[in-house]
């Protein structure tokens, strides 16, 4: 896995190619500050969020949801704070980058958010609607509680063979958002490309067993052949690559995203040491098994999404459950 391949990967990078067979998005160029506050300890919200929130309270104030209680906290907490320390803190403030968010809310009413390669998957269990945004707080929400984008701006090589000489100064940092649809997850799908020719196929729930996958196996495979032949495979520069797609309908094909042919991508029902050794082979030509198009096929086959041992307490992965849960808040 080289640095330029993910590069190649990077979302502006592969838009400017497929983007006429993927989701309508905006992207915006951020800056140094703006990565020093996602790095940042703690959750703080901009100042724009604490009238945001004002406004929802006075049209919402019956809602009882925890994210409503936790974001007015936060609010309160950083008011507090500002009330004691006079002048010394620091109002967190980005103008332009809020410019443009609330711009494209305009534009799509509700969005989802990610950076170069990463979403927020992994912080939605913050958010009542997951990762559907409608407005700043919960955009900035969802970026600031996301182990994902953190390593987006961290470690984006990591694995690759020439990480050490990569000048990270040539490629420019990008908020992606992206216009809200409703996906069914029964119908997303992750592709492994291998020379230009998928080799394997993945059901992209791996928590849910659906039955009518098993029914509709060869239309779904020969739909998304043809999509990536069709609509893919001559414009995308690189030789071996992921895809995700949804198939919202038969000879219906959308691409979601475009990521990197290693182990920094999760290989879902496939082993990365298969999938190395198939894109190792000379005579994928001649091998009429492929693609190998995987599912979960019962429920017993029903495999625990990575990403979300993130979204539970220290306690809970400690066995400690008594400390989370309150007995009398129990009915």
């Amino acid at each position: 896995m080289l640095t330029s391949e993910v590069l190649q990967c990077s979302f502006s990078n592969w838009y400017k190619l497929l983007g006429d067979c993927s989701i309508e998005s905006d992207i915006i160029r951020i800056d140094e500050k703006f990565i020093e506050y996602l790095l940042s300890d703690g959750i703080i919200l901009p100042e724009s969020c604490n009238s945001e929130q004002i406004h929802h309270n006075s049209i919402a104030n019956d809602c009882c949801y925890d994210e409503e209680q936790f974001v007015s906290e936060v609010l309160e907490n950083q008011t507090e704070s500002r009330d004691e320390c006079g002048d010394d803190l620091q109002v967190i403030e980005f103008p332009s980058i809020e410019k443009q968010l609330r711009r494209c809310l305009r534009k799509f009413q509700h969005v989802f958010v990610k950076l170069n390669w990463s979403s927020c998957e992994d912080s939605c269990w913050m958010h009542a609607t997951r990762t559907k945004c409608s407005d700043l707080t919960s955009i900035f929400l969802l970026l600031k509680s996301s182990d994902k984008i953190v390593h987006d701006l961290t470690d984006p090589f990591e694995g690759c063979e020439d990480s050490d000489r990569i000048n990270r100064e040539v490629f420019n940092y990008e908020l992606i958002v992206r216009k809200w649809i409703e996906i069914n997850p029964s119908m997303e799908f992750r592709c492994f490309i291998v020379n230009q020719t998928i080799v394997a196929i993945s059901q992209r729930d791996v928590r849910t067993y659906y039955e009518h996958i098993a029914k509709e196996q060869s239309i779904i495979v020969q739909d998304i052949f043809e999509f990536f032949n069709n609509r893919i495979r001559a414009k995308f520069p690189l030789h071996n690559y992921v895809i995700d797609v949804f198939r919202p309908d038969i000879n219906s094909i959308v691409l979601i995203d475009v990521n990197v042919f290693g182990p920094l991508t999760d290989s879902l029902l496939f082993d990365w040491e298969e999938l190395i050794a198939i894109s190792n082979r000379n005579d994928l030509d001649n091998l009429s098994s492929l693609p190998e198009f995987r599912f979960i096929e019962n429920h017993c086959g029903i495999q625990p999404q990575r990403f979300e041992y993130n979204s539970l307490p220290l306690d809970v992965l400690n066995g400690n459950i008594s400390n989370v849960f309150d007995d009398s808040n129990l009915i």
